[in-house]
């Protein structure tokens, strides 16, 4: 299962364009984040790495909920596959991204 916010942009058209009061970005992302907890994975892969080394940072820390019902992870296994198609979009200057971060365009692994 892939847990992603949605697109900033989305939710606040949806709110100016539409006229659905309260569904702005600003009045929906603390429904996102207080039911969560975000969780670091066991084992010890590339996966791991990058997303310890972002909290460690507390890059999108805003964005990332605490003591919540909800646990959201990255998988503890990356296969070969993924590891190569990381490799490939960074040697094509892609960014590393988080994607429940306020920019979600690029890579992400």
């Amino acid at each position: 299962m892939l847990y992603i916010l949605g697109n900033r942009r989305d939710y606040d058209r949806w709110e100016q364009q539409l006229g659905c009061e309260g569904w702005g970005w600003r009045s929906v992302l603390p429904y996102f984040i207080n039911p969560r907890t975000t969780a670091i994975p066991g084992s010890p892969t590339m996966v791991t790495d990058i997303y310890q080394l972002l909290h460690s940072r507390n890059v999108y820390g805003c964005y990332h909920g605490g003591g919540g019902y909800l646990t959201v992870s990255t998988p503890p296994y990356a296969s070969p596959l993924a590891h190569a198609f990381v490799q490939a979009e960074e040697t094509l200057g892609y960014p590393n991204i988080d994607l429940n971060g306020p920019i979600q365009s690029g890579e992400y692994n």
